[in-house]
């Protein structure tokens, strides 16, 4: 059954939600419609509903449920997306690894973000939350879309204006990544060509316990090398990527010879836990010039802190550019500060990284 929520007003963002449930249908339109910049108008039960509605032409968004009845979300997604290529899909999914594998196979599929769809059964705070993510997400994601569509894909957007720091001239012993919404993406293809790595490299990526736990396995299925969910005392080696897990805040520290990793469920920074600031700064402590920041797309700007420290100490930061960001947020943050030796588009990151970390020393510069 098709189903019309309101009429469109040009002057707002057109939603659609892909839901079984008619009362999570009800109350995300509750929500949605809550912001003044938003409109839902139109709903469908599963994603052959969602195909068959003449609003997909129309809409911006489609929120969307991942088990449903008839056309699961993973089914719908690409056919949504032959439809109307422009379309951004934020996958909602309950809690379970089962849906974060198959939320981060979506993203990897053309879905543009995800968020944890709470039970709505739970306290004010937890349904707040949610709302407040939700709509944020929609307005940030499509503000960002449409600003990265009136350029050509090819060449870098011109950004404002921005110093560059001098290249490192000592080979980093140890990589650290930050990144949020865009990140599972971005990480993915950052790694595709990956088969080996002279140096530990360590992954803050703003997600929910479980989706951490499925990132690190994809990282390691499509690599081949060691990739862990971080646990405390896990030992920081060469050649093996450590993911910071939901709901934990991930720093590095010395014990006797070791390099071992340490995790806190301390007050959440940047609104953010994990953040990106604390492994930051505890790596810019340990390796000192020695090491090389990397900050990926993302909202807000978490790690700008951690990116100082590191800068502060001697260490190099590189960024992704904004054409190849789904948003632009934290990259931004530190380019804008002066504080990256790079910008650059996503295809060219590894590549980038790559020529850091076998670079010729110099005792000059």
């Amino acid at each position: 059954m098709v189903h019309i929520e309101n009429s469109l007003n040009s002057s707002k963002i057109p939603v659609m939600i892909v839901d079984d449930s008619a009362v999570i249908r009800r109350i995300m339109r509750e929500i949605i419609t809550s912001d003044p910049q938003l409109e839902v108008i139109a709903s469908a039960e599963n994603g052959a509903v969602a195909l068959e509605h003449k609003a997909l032409k129309t809409v911006k968004v489609v929120v969307l449920d991942i088990e449903m009845p008839v056309m699961d979300g993973l089914t719908a997604l690409p056919k949504l997306l032959a439809q109307n290529p422009n379309l951004i899909v934020i996958i909602a999914s309950t809690l379970t690894s089962r849906n974060a594998d198959i939320s981060l196979k979506a993203l990897r599929l053309g879905a543009t973000d995800y968020i944890h769809k709470p039970s709505f059964n739970q306290t004010t705070e937890d349904i707040d939350e949610f709302k407040k993510q939700l709509c944020t997400k929609i307005k940030v994601l499509c503000t960002n879309f449409e600003r990265r569509a009136q350029y050509n894909p090819l060449k870098p957007l011109p950004s404002t204006n921005y110093s560059l720091r001098p290249m490192p001239f000592l080979k980093p012993q140890a990589i650290v990544i930050g990144s949020s919404t865009g990140g599972p993406q971005a990480l993915l293809k950052l790694f595709e060509s990956v088969r080996s790595l002279p140096c530990p490299l360590l992954i803050v990526q703003h997600m929910p316990p479980r989706f951490t736990e499925m990132l690190a396995k994809q990282i390691r299925e499509l690599t081949g090398i060691p990739t862990f969910e971080a646990s405390e005392g896990m030992s920081v080696e060469n050649n093996k990527i450590i993911v910071a897990p939901g709901d934990f805040h991930m720093t590095v520290i010395a014990e006797h010879s070791q390099i071992k990793v340490h995790l806190d469920q301390g007050p959440k920074q940047n609104y953010c836990r994990p953040s990106v600031d604390p492994l930051f700064e505890s790596a810019a402590a340990i390796f000192g010039s020695r090491l090389l920041g990397v900050m990926l797309t993302g909202m807000g700007s978490d790690g700008l802190k951690g990116s100082q420290r590191i800068v502060e100490t001697g260490g190099t930061i590189i960024a992704q550019d904004e054409s190849t960001s789904i948003v632009w947020g934290m990259p931004k943050a530190v380019t804008e500060a002066g504080l990256c030796s790079a910008v650059v588009r996503l295809p060219e990151m590894f590549s980038t990284i790559e020529s850091i970390l076998k670079r010729k020393e110099s005792t000059h510069g």
